[in-house]
């Protein structure tokens, strides 16, 4: 108020008007990137297309940092470890006794054959006859 009748006396009534329309308009800017002093603020505006270099180095730091720090925290082997052990969805048994192969098969298979052989004579009594 004090400034607006300082220029009234100064330049007149219409001088007054008109740098009163001017401060007005400097400190209503739409995006809002004026403060009171009209004054750019220092993030400035509230647009990200238009935010300017600060918003820049904002997003180039956010896009070295979180890799930078994902590949410290995941990268170690005993972490890597312990999160896939976290996360295991299929719990194998631990491992028992293998079963015979091929060769070792056929030869307890001929052993078992000669057993019954031998074994289907030698249980028949004679007195059962």
């Amino acid at each position: 108020y004090q400034a607006s009748t300082m220029l009234a006396t100064r330049r007149g009534a219409a001088g007054a008007a008109r740098a009163w329309r001017r401060r007005v308009q400097r400190l209503s800017h739409s995006d809002g990137s004026m403060d009171d002093t009209g004054k750019k603020r220092w993030w400035g505006s509230s647009h990200v297309k238009r935010g300017g270099g600060r918003v820049e180095m904002f997003k180039f730091a956010i896009y070295l940092t979180i890799p930078v720090v994902a590949s410290l925290l995941y990268g170690d082997p005993k972490t890597m470890e312990a999160i896939i052990n976290r996360f295991r969805y299929i719990i194998y048994p631990p491992e028992g006794p293998r079963p015979p192969e091929g060769d070792q098969l056929v030869k307890i298979l001929k052993e078992d054959r000669q057993k019954a052989e031998l074994g289907s004579v030698s249980t028949v009594a004679p007195s059962t006859k």
